[in-house]
């Protein structure tokens, strides 16, 4: 089994986006951790399910959450599923990407 290690933005991610919902509404931060606890799950079950970025020139994949409109990205090797973003998909595109300096 691939051991599941995501990158510390990835849990900053996290972190801000359950705050912001929280703020918005008393049980959306909850929410929203369910639907990212669901789409973690998946991504553990079967670890090629998310569709390759064609933006970058590694195999960078992504899986959209049910009901709120974020892409969990991740990529995955022989030991390990990192998780490296969850990606507010309003935003510009690649504004997430500075996340990958630390995959070194």
């Amino acid at each position: 089994m691939l051991i599941f290690r995501p990158l510390l933005e990835a849990e900053v991610d996290i972190e801000e986006i359950y705050l912001w919902y929280e703020s918005e509404g008393e049980g959306l931060g909850i929410a929203f951790f369910g639907r990212l606890a669901d789409a973690i799950s998946r991504i553990k079950d079967n670890p090629r399910i998310g569709t390759i970025d064609p933006d970058t020139s590694s195999e960078i994949r992504g899986v959209l959450l049910k009901r709120f409109p974020f892409t969990v990205c991740y990529t995955v090797n022989e030991s390990e599923i990192v998780l490296l973003a969850v990606v507010d998909q309003r935003r510009e595109p690649g504004y997430w990407k500075d996340h990958l300096s630390d995959l070194q």
